[in-house]
Formats: structure tokens, sequence, C-alpha cells
């Protein structure tokens, strides 16, 4: 395993990918969510908390193979469950 901007990778020749988010995976699955609407929901907790955001599908497929979304400024989440 090797780190790439220190998160775990893997290189492939001079290629590094990240490591797929295989507990994310487990969690939309134990939930029922699929990705659509996990980005509904964070974009919902986004504009709870004045935060303009605009994830979609394939946002939530980069991030079950890996990718991080770039860091915003730190908020409180707020701990209530959101219908569909």
């Amino acid at each position: 395993m090797i780190w790439h901007a220190g998160l775990p990778a893997e290189r492939d020749g001079d290629e590094i990918f990240e490591t797929p988010n295989h507990r994310l995976g487990s969690l939309l699955a134990k939930a029922g969510w699929n990705g659509p609407m996990l980005a509904r929901l964070v974009n919902q907790l986004g504009a709870e908390n004045g935060i303009s955001l605009s994830y979609h599908r394939s946002s939530v497929t980069r991030w079950l193979s890996g990718t991080r979304p770039r860091p915003r400024s730190p908020i409180s989440w707020p701990r209530h469950s959101l219908e569909f």
C-alpha cells in the first residue's frame, strides 16, 4: 500500500489509484440507499446549513471508487433523519 495526498492508494505502473471505499458501499447497502438518494441527502443537509452543494449519482460513484470530495469549511451536521 502506498499513500497519495495523505490517503491510501494503489499503484499500477505509473498510475496511482485510490483505494475503493468498501465501508461506504456497505453502509449504503445496509441502509437500503442508492447513489442518487445519498447525493440528494448530502445536498439537502448542505442547504440546511447554508452550503450550496450539487452532488449527483456520479459523485457517489466516485466516492465509492475512493475519490474524496474536496474539504469544505467545518460545519456541524444536524443529527436527524430525512425522508426521501
